[in-house]
């Protein structure tokens, strides 16, 4: 989820040509995601669920709070260009499973990309 449509178009390149990943799915609307994973029946559960921090509506402790409610929530990264040590903190206390600088580069994105699918616990 970011609200920033050319980042979300990178990971998801980054994701398929250099992860173990067959399909990536983006948001650009923090409302339109929750719904979706909440929805019974909808796509089926993320392995991992990648976050803006500041995104229009809701920032990334609100999206936190509310698919905690979510049976089998997927594990949340949050990423920001720039946080403070208490959002960071209130990231971690409402459930992220890792928050990360956002990459300056393609080259770092890449990097980010194939550790993150490397160490999430995936629920296949």
């Amino acid at each position: 989820m970011d609200d920033d449509e050319a980042f979300c178009d990178l990971i998801v390149l980054a994701l398929l040509a250099h992860c173990d990943v067959a399909h990536a799915r983006t948001f650009g609307c923090t409302q339109d995601a929750v719904a979706e994973l909440a929805r019974p029946g909808g796509h089926p559960r993320p392995d991992l669920l990648l976050l803006d921090y500041r995104m229009p509506g809701m920032d990334a402790q609100d999206v936190l709070a509310a698919i905690r409610a979510i049976p089998v929530a997927p594990p949340t990264v949050v990423l920001s260009g720039a946080m403070s040590a208490d959002e960071c903190a209130g990231c971690f206390d409402a459930g992220a499973f890792a928050v990360i600088h956002k990459p300056a580069n393609y080259d770092e994105l890449v990097r980010l990309a194939v550790d993150l699918v490397g160490q999430v616990p995936t629920g296949r």
